[in-house]
């Protein structure tokens, strides 16, 4: 018997030194997207969004420095914003190396084509994939409106969320909205290595994915997909929104939104 529990005891301490290397392993991949984003002003978006991009806007609960229980209000703030404007190069061609980014990537590629193809079985030796100049995003005068008030259209969707949630009292310090975010200009994904290993196969692969991903990307050298839609990987520190003061305009779209920033990380 006790020859029987010290080799269950060994068994266990194994599984437990393996789980504590995969934890290990996934924190260091965490940590070199993390370091490079922070490095530049930025929090990582984990996991990455396709839809929390500058304008988004949101409820939370403020604990420790941190927004939890992130309730999603609205895609954009401001009506008729028009189209995205992107600032400096934040990174250039940053490679998905590590298994944290190229699962981000990969993820997001699944989320594009839906039940269109199924890659559920893509191995990360078999597609290299890039990101393409990953900048800062953003609306011109976003920041300036919230800190001056400026009486702007806001969406129909935002104004009935809010003024439901200031009627039950879950207004103040808990709304925000993102006015800056990190995306890059294009997701490459390089099928190179799985083509010179199953030329037939490959070949009847890319037509799949060419006629799965039309209009939201193209296919490049007979071996490439190219994806130019925005996926966010990480954030500026998000507006606390402090005053919201509809007009008396029959409409009701105009409305003053008065934020400051905060040094919060979203969870």
């Amino acid at each position: 018997m006790p020859d029987r529990h010290y080799a269950w005891s060994f068994v266990l301490a194994l599984m437990l030194v393996a789980m504590a290397g995969i934890r290990c392993a996934v924190a260091q991949d965490l940590a070199a997207l993390e370091k490079l984003l922070h490095a530049a002003g930025y929090q990582l978006y984990n996991p990455a969004r396709a839809d929390w991009g500058p304008g988004f806007v949101f409820a939370g609960d403020v604990v420790n420095g941190r927004i939890s229980n992130v309730e999603e209000i609205c895609p954009n703030l401001y009506s008729n914003m028009g189209s995205l404007k992107g600032a400096a190069v934040v990174l250039a061609n940053y490679k998905a190396d590590d298994s944290f980014s190229f699962g981000v990537a990969l993820n997001f590629l699944k989320n594009i084509l839906g039940d269109k193809l199924d890659i559920g079985g893509m191995a990360q030796d078999k597609v290299d994939v890039s990101w393409k100049n990953m900048r800062e995003m953003s609306y011109t005068h976003m920041d300036q409106w919230l800190e001056t008030g400026e009486p702007r259209p806001v969406a129909a969707r935002c104004r009935a969320a809010i003024e439901d949630l200031k009627l039950k009292n879950r207004f103040k310090d808990r709304i925000f909205v993102i006015t800056r975010a990190v995306a890059p200009e294009a997701l490459v994904y390089d099928f190179s290595r799985a083509a010179h290993a199953d030329v037939n196969g490959s070949a009847n692969f890319m037509r799949g994915l060419d006629v799965a991903v039309q209009g939201k990307g193209h296919i490049t050298n007979g071996t490439q997909l190219v994806v130019d839609q925005h996926l966010f990987v990480g954030y500026a520190p998000p507006i606390k929104i402090d005053d919201w003061l509809p007009s008396h305009l029959v409409s009701g779209e105009i409305v003053q939104v008065r934020g400051r920033t905060s040094d919060l990380i979203v969870e």
